[in-house]
């Protein structure tokens, strides 16, 4: 069990708190979530921290010193560091089990109680531990039986349960949980759950805690599909028990991804129980749960009994399409594979299990048949390398999760657009937007595909599919959409603070500077890719520059990209380091096209004195024999687009050249 460093505290030092709570606190699930941890922290004997009844030692004691006049001294308390370690550790646990917003709220509490309280007022009822009362006088009393429980300790349990029979529906924790309740928790305490259901009534068994959950709610939520066996066939009618958030115990085993005892639940759960389980804002909640957890089968094989939820949704819920629009490792675009990996992928079928089950009959002549058994022997050497190699298996089942949630967002889709027009337009919306601002480019390309009309979708912001897709950096959408009609109408549209796409694209939101900063490998790395954009934009908006380009070039926002550059220069003659490199070569835009742009405009913004080591990079690059011998004279440009775009460069700042010419350089 666990180590222990400290005598007087307990300090387990091999336990994962991870592995008894699976799931991390946030807004709405604090019940379940404090339920788990008691249990975990009980087990661990270091309830004391939480309830605050063993307080700090003093971090000084006086001893008796005969050196000193008064005939003592102060020392350091050799309790109080075992203390705060044990504290810390508790303190620890709780954090590892918050979500991000909710641990920023609690971090700078010092104590494990502090914490625990200050989360308690936040998000629910904060702990009381009974004592000194009616209450607590009585789970005083049955604390043998809770203890009994936890351990599974049947035989201790039975003697208790002979001397009080009414125990066995007695509450024993300060959260209204019965013996049962503590016990379904874990497998490994199941032949307690069966000795004690034995000796209760079938209406005991429906007793709630304080979360409004009965025993199946929890076995349901840690997976125990023994102890929910022996709970419904005692009382069948366990299944269609709501919880305080509306959940049947289905609802808890989809929300928490145990796919056996959803599969367990299914056909146990009566189709006709009020509120109709599977319809409308339940049935959604429920296909909601199995996305978000990652049961896409499951999911599918739902959605396609029950099709009609494809549209359904409660008032503070996603739709189904919404759910799974907004997780990115659900499909193949979103999956971080390292080059072996993607090699694996490449190879292996996605739907592995047909094709090993498929069974052919006909002449080995036929191209079809022999086709199909090229597959089957493709499937099988794959089926049995993963049993050798765990990479092989790990990508295996990665590569059917994105198949599984492809095919349900491929179902959803052609369930939606059966609507009429209005609703279905009003569905699809959402989860479009979302799939752009993730980069789920499967999502956008099926939903596009099902209803093209969804391509004429804008912002708030006014900011076309296009706009959106380069706002958020994301690439593989772009090309997708791109491909649309219309294409350079929707990227040289200004949105509603009239930039078009090109200024989009040389624009970083708050947001978007901290995750490169977070996922760049070094600076150099984030300014060359924020110079594809100005590489990749241009070719593809031909034309599509707004008249008031330098205005919106001249805000702040223009020079933050500037300002990057300059700082990457730093110490460097160009990006490369001493001699030209990638990046140099892609900021020719920079170095070439922005001094061509400001002499026809009249407007300077690449200044020397603001941006001395870019200015000093321009000159340097452009001084290049090699730079020189690949590009047109400047002059020549200037000259060549003021004379064949006379109405683009009107005299005078604030006007901006309309760059006609599929390609940007005269002919030489």
């Amino acid at each position: 069990m666990a180590s222990t460093i400290f005598q007087k505290y307990a300090y387990p030092t091999d336990t994962n708190v991870t592995d008894s709570v699976h799931f991390k606190l946030s807004e709405k699930n604090y019940y379940i979530w404090r339920n788990l941890m008691i249990g975990f922290i009980e087990r661990q004997g270091l309830m004391s921290f939480i309830l605050g009844t063993v307080p700090a030692p003093p971090q000084k004691i006086t001893i008796p010193d005969d050196n000193s006049s008064s005939g003592t001294k102060e020392v350091e308390n050799p309790d109080y560091p075992a203390w705060r370690s044990s504290d810390e550790l508790v303190r620890e646990w709780i954090f590892k089990t918050l979500e991000e917003d909710i641990l920023i709220r609690v971090m700078d509490l010092e104590t494990a109680k502090d914490v625990w309280t200050a989360l308690g007022k936040d998000l629910g009822q904060p702990f009381q531990y009974p004592g000194g009362n009616e209450a607590g006088k009585k789970l005083s009393h049955y604390l043998p039986l809770h203890k009994a429980a936890l351990a599974g300790d049947w035989e201790s349990a039975k003697k208790f349960i002979e001397q009080e029979s009414e125990a066995v529906k007695a509450i024993v924790t300060g959260f209204s949980e019965t013996a049962l309740i503590v016990a379904v928790r874990s497998p490994l305490r199941n032949h307690f759950v069966q000795q004690l259901v034995g000796l209760m009534l079938p209406d005991d068994l429906a007793i709630k805690d304080s979360s409004g959950s009965t025993a199946l709610h929890t076995a349901a939520h840690v997976g125990n599909i023994e102890a929910a066996t022996l709970l419904i066939q005692r009382n069948p009618n366990l299944a269609i028990v709501l919880n305080n958030d509306n959940e049947l115990p289905l609802h808890v085993a989809a929300k928490y991804g145990q796919g056996e005892m959803v599969l367990h639940l299914l056909p146990i759960t009566k189709e006709d129980a009020e509120p109709k389980p599977f319809e409308e804002e339940s049935g959604a909640k429920l296909l909601c749960g199995l996305i978000d957890s990652g049961l896409y089968d499951i999911a599918l094989s739902f959605l396609q009994q029950y099709p009609k939820l494809s549209s359904a949704s409660s008032p503070v819920e996603p739709s189904p399409l919404e759910s799974i629009a907004r997780e990115p490792s659900a499909f193949r675009s979103g999956a971080r594979l390292n080059i072996c990996q993607r090699l694996i992928y490449s190879c292996l079928p996605a739907k592995l299990e047909e094709l090993h089950s498929q069974n052919h009959s006909g002449d080995i002549e036929n191209p079809t048949i022999c086709i199909s058994v090229k597959d089957k022997v493709h499937a099988v050497f794959w089926r049995g390398a993963a049993k050798i190699v765990p990479l092989i298996k790990d990508v295996q089942e990665k590569k059917k999760k994105h198949y599984q949630a492809l095919q349900l967002v491929k179902c959803l889709c052609s369930e939606i657009v059966k609507l009429d027009y209005s609703k279905a337009n009003a569905l699809l919306e959402p989860p479009l937007k979302l799939a752009i601002r993730f980069g789920i480019y499967e999502v956008v390309e099926e939903i596009l595909v099902s209803f093209p009309s969804a391509v004429y979708h804008e912002s708030e912001k006014k900011q076309t599919l296009l706009h959106q897709a380069v706002v958020n950096r994301r690439e593989n959408v772009f090309n997708l959409i791109h491909q649309f009609e219309s294409k350079h109408i929707f990227l040289s549209a200004p949105d509603a603070t009239r930039n078009n796409g090109l200024h989009l694209a040389g624009y970083l939101e708050p947001q978007q500077k901290f995750n490169l900063r977070a996922k760049a490998a070094g600076a150099a790395l984030q300014a060359q890719r924020e110079l594809q954009w100005f590489k990749c934009v241009p070719a593809v908006m031909a034309a599509c520059w707004g008249r008031q380009m330098v205005q919106q070039m001249a805000t702040q926002d223009a020079f933050n990209c500037l300002k990057a550059l300059e700082d990457e220069l730093s110490g460097k003659k160009f990006f490369g380091g001493n001699n030209v490199g990638a990046v140099d070569i892609a900021a020719i835009f920079i170095a070439l096209w922005l001094g061509v742009i400001e002499e026809i405009n009249g407007v300077k913004l690449l200044k020397p004195e603001k941006f001395p080591l870019l200015a000093r990079w321009v000159n340097d690059i452009l001084s290049c024999s090699i730079i020189q011998e690949s590009l047109p004279p400047r002059d020549q440009l200037v000259s060549y687009h003021r004379t064949h775009n006379p109405n683009s460069f009107p005299p005078g700042p604030g006007n901006a050249p309309m760059m006609n010419a599929p390609f940007p350089f005269p002919p030489r």
